[in-house]
């Protein structure tokens, strides 16, 4: 049940990130889809990883006075829905395994929630009023939000990758777009900014990524009908970057990990309070032995649909050193980001050979005209 649980999380807040964007006449498929979603989809999304994010409600100290051990034996069902976590040795780790379907504890554990919650946080409540409680809950929450980096630089050269950057310039087809971009690419495109600054600055790689990409490719910029933004970091780096981004502004942003429960420490999100999209931080895994990088999709055991499944597999095809690094420089509506090495052979292993947009902007008609040759319309009714 939990898969099914993070499966309507994940489609809830897909669906509801195609809303209509301000100035765009296009019509989406999923229209009532969208509007239900997002009223209602996008707090539960919120609430959900907000409570998974708790460290008082979700983790459990490894030392603990009396009534905190048994407020956390009685918030054992929220650990176990909300992929809770231990505290150990100035460690954070997941509290449970979740390889194989729990059949039973799940069931049991929705139904001793309510109970368990009110009962639990109380005696874990009392357990603070003790000094060595609160000492380990500073403790903690200093640990979670802390800059601290752990350089794996040295790491990744013993892996193989020689250079991280080069001072070479990404290709770029310098397609046509329209020249206003709408309020809500501009708010992304600010939290782009943010990130890839505090990233830089802590000398943690990554690099543009998926749609994101292919607009640095095509137009210098983002695609017009994109709705989020996608980055790529290697997966060693998944706690640095996750304490590097505390330090972004929380009147604006929300860091939240999009772990699958049964992969714990393999997808980031950053959320985008006012405009309701996120952005993707994906996570790449290193192969020494064939000096491959690979996407790893957290969701490949979950009860997503086998078909959007297959289509997110296609991008987890392990890529070969020299296609991603040195990483390039890449332009992207103002911002100087780093983008793979070889931008073209990246993407084709994406998307396929042609690259090109199907729809060409006409500056001086203000519209979109249909590319009749493309090979999309061979297929794809217009």
């Amino acid at each position: 049940m939990k898969k099914y649980i993070l499966s309507f999380l994940v489609f809830s807040f897909s669906v509801a990130a195609f809303g209509k964007e301000e100035g765009d006449e296009r019509q989406t498929h999923f229209s009532f889809l969208r509007d239900f979603a997002e009223p209602v989809g996008m707090p539960t999304v919120t609430a959900y990883y907000r409570i998974r994010e708790n460290i008082f409600l979700n983790t459990r100290c490894h030392k603990q006075n009396p009534p905190e051990a048994l407020g956390n034996l009685l918030l054992f069902p929220t650990r176990y829905l909300f992929a809770g976590k231990k505290f150990r040795h100035d460690e954070v780790y997941q509290c449970h395994s979740y390889r194989s379907f729990h059949w039973l504890k799940t069931p049991l554990a929705i139904a001793a929630l309510p109970a368990s919650l009110v009962a639990g946080s109380i005696l874990k409540a009392i357990g603070y009023l003790g000094p060595r409680a609160r000492r380990q809950h500073r403790t903690l929450r200093e640990t979670l939000r802390s800059p601290r980096v752990d350089s794996y630089l040295e790491f990744y050269n013993e892996c193989g990758i020689d250079e991280f950057h080069c001072d070479e310039y990404a290709k770029c087809q310098n397609f046509a777009r329209p020249v206003n971009v709408t309020k809500k690419h501009k708010q992304e495109i600010e939290a782009l900014r943010a990130i890839t600054e505090l990233l830089d600055k802590n000398d943690l790689i990554y690099w543009i990524d998926s749609g994101t990409c292919l607009g640095a490719y095509r137009y210098g910029g983002i695609i017009p009908w994109d709705y989020d933004i996608d980055i790529s970091i290697l997966m060693k780096d998944h706690d640095n970057v996750k304490r590097v981004l505390t330090q972004l502004d929380p009147a604006k942003y929300e860091v939240q990990d999009w772990s699958a429960y049964s992969h714990p420490d393999t997808f980031l999100k950053v959320y985008i309070k006012e405009t309701k999209t996120q952005i993707d931080l994906y996570h790449y895994n290193i192969d020494v032995e064939n000096r491959t990088v690979a996407n790893f999709f957290t969701y490949c055991d979950t009860l997503l649909p086998q078909s959007w499944i297959d289509a997110e597999m296609v991008h987890t095809k392990p890529l070969p050193y020299q296609m991603v690094f040195p990483l390039k420089k890449g332009h992207f509506d103002g911002l100087e980001v780093w983008a793979p090495h070889d931008i073209e052979a990246f993407l084709k292993e994406k998307y396929g050979e042609n690259l090109d947009p199907v729809m060409i902007w006409n500056e001086t008609t203000k519209k979109y005209e249909r590319v009749g040759n493309h090979p999309y319309w061979l297929t794809h009714n217009e």
